[in-house]
C-alpha cells in the first residue's frame, strides 16, 4: 500500500533524523551551502537531501543537498531531479537568430573600443615614463 513505510525508513526517520550525528552533519551541510537552497537559493523552509544513502551515518558532503521543502517536494514527488531552467545556447550556422547577429555585432564594436583604449593608454603611460641621458665622456 502506498504511504506505508518500511521499518527501516521508520528507523532512518525517528532515529538517525532525530540523532545529534545527523544534526552535526545536517548543519555542516547547510554552513557550507550558506543556509541557501542549492536549487532556487531560498532562505525559507530548508532541507537536507541525501543524494545516496549509501553512507547514511558516515555520509561525505558531496551526498548531500540542501533543498527549501518546495523543491525537495518537486524532487521526491516526481521521482527526478528539481526542475532546472533549460540551458540557452546560441544557435549555429545561418539560422541565427537576429537579436544574436545584433548582439555579436555590438561585442565586435565593443571590442575594437577597447583595443583603441588599450593603445592609448600603453601610449599614454609610454609618453609619461622619465627619460634619462647619460653624458658620455669623450674617448679623445
Amino acid at each position: 500500500m502506498q504511504g506505508e513505510i518500511s521499518e527501516q525508513q521508520r528507523r532512518y526517520r525517528e532515529e538517525y533524523l532525530q540523532s545529534g550525528h545527523w544534526k552535526a552533519v545536517r548543519e555542516g551541510a547547510l554552513r557550507r551551502a550558506a543556509y541557501r537552497c542549492q536549487v532556487c537559493n531560498s532562505d525559507k523552509s530548508l532541507d537536507v537531501h541525501h543524494r545516496t544513502y549509501e553512507r547514511v551515518g558516515r555520509e561525505l558532503p558531496e551526498d548531500l543537498t540542501v533543498l527549501c521543502r518546495k523543491c525537495h517536494n518537486v524532487f521526491h514527488n516526481s521521482g527526478r531531479r528539481t526542475h532546472q531552467a533549460p540551458k540557452q545556447t546560441k544557435p549555429k550556422g545561418p539560422a541565427r537568430a537576429p537579436e544574436f547577429k545584433a548582439l555579436t555585432r555590438e561585442n565586435d564594436r565593443l571590442r575594437a573600443i577597447q583595443e583603441r583604449n588599450r593603445a592609448a593608454q600603453a601610449a599614454a603611460r609610454e609618453a609619461r615614463k622619465p627619460r634619462v641621458v647619460i653624458d658620455r665622456p669623450s674617448m679623445s
